[in-house]
């Protein structure tokens, strides 16, 4: 005697099928595959969020921050280097730790004196790196930076000292440039600057030298007077010339 089997539901071989080939409850049961995933979303997270801090750094300082560079080039670079060289009253015992210069360059100066002998000076200076100093109220970052590549004609290296405050306190520039232009103006007081020919330009030679009185020179019998006279002379042409 034969049995007829029961009949199927329409519709059980499809769910069957369906619920047979990758089923999302058993992948995220299963402890490893959404571990897995938990790590690549926290990972993710953490990138997001790292570029978003660093848009929002570069936003901030360009928005809050201002940055001045002078190259070697220029004439204010030994001026701003001998500022940040001097020796600043303590202002608080904070102030006094972030403002310390701990990486210094030294720098030789020789001078000839009148008597035949030369004068050595040995100035200290902030060296290559990042320092900070403090000025009116207002604290500067000094990045001072060597560049890889040199002057042709020299063959010194490129340099570059930049500057940085808060973009309320930009007006400390003009401040910091006229002391530190008073402070070269007073150290070349009674000295006479040596030039000599560098390229298509004339650039200092050495320190400026003391001058030297008229009297100390020995000279023939009336060599002194004549040089003397052709000066004057040379004044008075000039001072015709610019009348006319």
């Amino acid at each position: 005697m034969s049995t007829t089997p029961p009949p199927i539901p329409p519709g059980a071989g499809a769910a069957a099928a369906s619920s047979s080939f990758l089923p999302l409850d058993t992948l995220f049961s299963n402890p490893l595959f959404a571990g897995g995933l938990g790590l690549a979303s926290l990972g993710y997270a953490a990138t997001l969020a790292r570029r978003v801090a660093i848009r929002s750094g570069a936003l901030l300082k360009r928005r809050l921050l201002v940055s001045l560079e002078v190259s070697k080039n220029d004439d204010a670079y030994p001026m701003l280097l001998a500022w940040l060289s001097l020796h600043r009253p303590p202002a608080g015992r904070i102030a006094t730790a972030l403002t310390r210069v701990h990486d210094l360059s030294m720098r030789t100066a020789r001078r000839p004196l009148g008597n035949g002998e030369v004068a050595t000076t040995f100035l200290l200076q902030p060296g290559y790196g990042r320092h900070v100093v403090r000025f009116d109220g207002a604290y500067l970052a000094v990045h001072r930076e060597r560049k890889a590549s040199a002057n042709l004609n020299t063959g010194e290296p490129f340099e570059t000292l930049t500057l940085t405050t808060l973009y309320a306190h930009r007006h400390i520039f003009e401040a910091l440039f006229t002391e530190a232009y008073a402070l070269s103006a007073k150290a070349g007081e009674d000295r006479t600057p040596v030039l000599s020919a560098s390229g298509t330009g004339w650039a200092p030679f050495g320190e400026a030298r003391r001058k030297r009185p008229l009297g100390s020179v020995i000279l023939d019998k009336g060599v002194a007077e004549r040089v003397l006279g052709d000066c004057v002379a040379c004044q008075g042409a000039a001072e015709d010339d610019s009348a006319a």
